[in-house]
């Protein structure tokens, strides 16, 4: 991964609706040696996709809470399952398997607090192979998620 392709990758993030003719301009490279340099980079996984970034609480989720899960890791099966389940659920919006003293840790959005209340007892603490689950309600975002640091220290290789 060059120069260019770091530019290319830092600038999607911060507007991942830039045209191919303005990432050109900005990294002063052409335009179809952007495009292919983006390609390749989507090929190689590197980008994964584009979103559009929403307000919360605008959609009506005005609690967000990060959940903490034990399950009964003496079941692979089980825990498995219990992967598969929570990456259906539309509430989960992200899911991270973590070491420690707590297996998973959830990020929730619900519209209340009784609503939270109400998934975690019969969506959660119902699933087979749980053991416990414990909420930390989020009061305030003082950092959202924010873009990656895409420095020269990067040692991914993209055949071009």
């Amino acid at each position: 991964m060059d120069k260019f392709d770091r530019q290319i990758l830092s600038l999607l993030q911060l507007d991942g609706r830039a045209s191919w003719t303005e990432l050109a301009e900005r990294i002063n490279l052409s335009t179809s040696a952007t495009l292919r340099r983006v390609q390749a980079l989507q090929e190689a996984g590197v980008i994964q996709g584009y979103r559009a970034m929403l307000d919360a609480d605008k959609l009506g989720y005005e609690v967000r809470a990060f959940v903490e899960v034990n399950v009964d890791r003496a079941s692979t099966a089980l825990v498995e399952q219990f992967r598969r389940r929570i990456a259906a659920l539309p509430q989960v919006i992200s899911c991270y398997m973590v070491s420690g003293s707590v297996d998973f840790v959830l990020e929730v959005v619900s519209p209340d607090i009784k609503s939270h209340a109400d998934f975690i007892e019969n969506s959660i603490l119902k699933l087979r192979g749980v053991k416990d689950a414990s909420s930390k309600i989020v009061f305030r975002t003082i950092k959202a998620p924010a873009p990656y640091a895409v420095d020269s220290g990067s040692s991914y290789s993209i055949a071009k």
